[in-house]
């Protein structure tokens, strides 16, 4: 049996190589992405293909400068892992860093729910809240 310790090790050495090959290899088909807040790239992204999309479209939006800096907590349980990551991006010359704890939840060796909890909403609000339509690509997004 594979524990979500192992999962989520292999995961995050495969999205450092590649995030989009990542996750297609440890989302399940039936993943829910969900990110807080108001701004274009928020909401509940339901499925593989539309996750990715969603987290392309978001590290597009920062020239690929959207990403943790380092981990500094992981808490494990049976089928759940959490994990608190100090973030950062630029975008549009501007920067930002904040902290992000991640919950992670796993089913049959993939990931089946990812969820985002911002420590400061208005830092991650701030950077994305005047994203032009042309950042965020066409997907279905379902909110609260």
């Amino acid at each position: 049996m594979t524990t979500p310790a192992e999962v989520l090790a292999e995961y995050s050495r495969a999205f450092e190589r590649d995030p989009e090959q990542a996750a297609m290899g440890f989302y399940s088909e039936d993943i829910v992405l969900r990110v807080p807040g108001a701004h274009p790239y928020a909401g509940t992204h339901r499925g593989r293909d539309r996750a990715i999309e969603a987290l392309s479209a978001w590290a597009a939006a920062t020239n690929g400068t959207l990403g943790p800096t380092e981990a500094t907590m992981v808490a494990l349980a049976t089928d759940t892992a959490v994990v608190h990551v100090a973030m950062t991006a630029t975008r549009h010359g501007r920067s930002a860093q904040w902290e992000r704890m991640i919950l992670y939840r796993f089913r049959n060796r993939r990931i089946c729910e990812i969820v985002f909890f911002e420590y400061d909403l208005h830092t991650v609000e701030g950077l994305f809240e005047h994203a032009p339509e042309s950042d965020v690509q066409a997907h279905t997004v379902e909110t609260r």
